[in-house]
């Protein structure tokens, strides 16, 4: 990220003049910090994204009970949850399930934040 670079960048600024190594140091640590939680955040995108592409296969497939592993799994981190979601509200609907597809349902439509595009 460009707020990680920019501490690293201010760090190897003062490591280079050889001043302020303890406010370096400091710097150093806190951008490697903002990088490794961007990762983070980039891992899980990635993951949610490859878990909703496969309940969506199961679900097509009619392996309902797959699909709703997986997506739970992914609907569980609590970001992005739109469209898993509304996979998970399909799922509850093909039981029988109305109530539960109507809370999924629900949350598709206050938390809309997209995982990718449909596919």
């Amino acid at each position: 990220s460009l707020k990680g670079r920019a501490y690293a960048v201010a760090a190897e600024k003062l490591r280079d003049a050889g001043i302020l190594l303890d406010e370096a140091e400091k710097l150093a640590e806190k951008g490697l910090e903002v990088q490794r939680e961007e990762a983070e955040k980039q891992t899980r995108a990635l993951l949610r994204m490859n878990m909703l592409t496969l309940g969506r296969v199961y679900l097509q497939r009619g392996k309902l009970k797959e699909a709703e592993k997986v997506l739970k799994e992914a609907y569980g981190d609590g970001t992005g949850v739109g469209e898993i979601a509304a996979a998970l509200a399909e799922i509850a609907e093909k039981r029988g399930k109305n109530a539960e597809a109507g809370e999924y349902l629900m949350t598709a439509a206050v938390r809309p934040g997209a995982v990718h595009a449909k596919n």
